[in-house]
């Protein structure tokens, strides 16, 4: 083989495999984290919305202590139901592509913290002498929540990352066109012999096979993906099974390139070779 040839085909074997590890990557995270649908059910199946509605009500409290309220004006200002319809809002807000941001209804949780409050002030006998003070109390309560909802500073970072969902497509269909101009070069150097275009294209699938597996193997040796913690507790385990749900489906997609690459070598060097016994006859 000429040194030509040969640095043509490392040429072309380079670029399939980079395509196709570009294209299994993209592949995944399209299915998981620029997937609607996925986070919704992933959220689902880990209680995210009643433990953030616990989360949320654990926090409000927080702020009894300077106001010298009671906690009990917190009952019943909203829902876990309240909190998933928001959260779901936000998520296809998210994953529209609309410019506009989400708009999240408060003046529900406002009214009746307003009317808790008068109640318990009634009930104590109690004068608010200062209603700025009270109001200040009120739009603080309806802001942390609508901060526990939205994560305004990962929410609009989100926002940027699916915006740009057309153009991980165009990368994606990059990706394709470089797979198959590296295995139709191959084909073309080895135009007379298909067991040899056969043999070193599962060869760079193998590679491929290989490098997925050693990567998730480093990232999960590495990485300890079930201490990540980001914001809370609730977002946090979301996080840490999108991860590893991500991880888990790449590794399997590397455990099938190298079985099947390695089958389809050892079957198509018994088919040929059989076949040249049967010509030498």
């Amino acid at each position: 083989m000429s040194v030509f040839k040969f640095v043509l085909k490392l040429i072309l074997g380079i670029l399939m495999t980079v395509s196709l590890l570009g294209f299994i990557a993209i592949s995944q995270i399209q299915n998981t984290v620029l997937n609607k649908d996925y986070v919704i059910n992933m959220m689902e199946e880990d209680n995210y919305y009643n433990n953030l509605y616990s989360n949320i009500i654990n926090d409000l409290k927080g702020y009894i202590g300077p106001s010298g309220l009671d906690e009990k004006v917190f009952n019943d200002i909203l829902t876990s139901e309240k909190v998933k319809d928001d959260t779901i809002k936000v998520i296809e807000n998210v994953y529209s592509g609309e410019e506009k941001e989400v708009e999240i209804e408060t003046e529900s949780i406002k009214s009746k913290l307003n009317s808790n409050i008068e109640s318990f002030l009634a009930e104590e006998n109690l004068v608010s002498e200062n209603k700025d003070a009270l109001d200040e109390f009120e739009n603080k309560i309806v802001e942390e929540y609508e901060n526990s909802i939205i994560y305004s500073k990962y929410y609009r970072y989100a926002k940027k990352v699916t915006s740009k969902i057309d153009l991980i497509n165009f990368v994606k269909i990059g990706c394709i066109i470089g797979f198959a101009v590296g295995v139709i070069g191959i084909a073309f150097i080895n135009i007379k012999n298909f067991k040899k275009n056969l043999s070193e294209v599962m060869t760079f699938v193998f590679a491929n096979g290989i490098i997925i597996k050693v990567v998730t193997l480093y990232i999960t040796t590495k990485i300890k993906i079930g201490y990540i913690t980001i914001l809370n507790t609730s977002f946090s385990i979301v996080l840490r099974d999108v991860l590893q749900d991500l991880i888990n489906s790449i590794s399997k997609i590397g455990t099938i390139l190298i079985t099947v690459s390695l089958i389809t070598i050892v079957l198509s060097n018994l088919v040929f070779i059989t076949k040249d016994e049967d010509e030498k006859k």
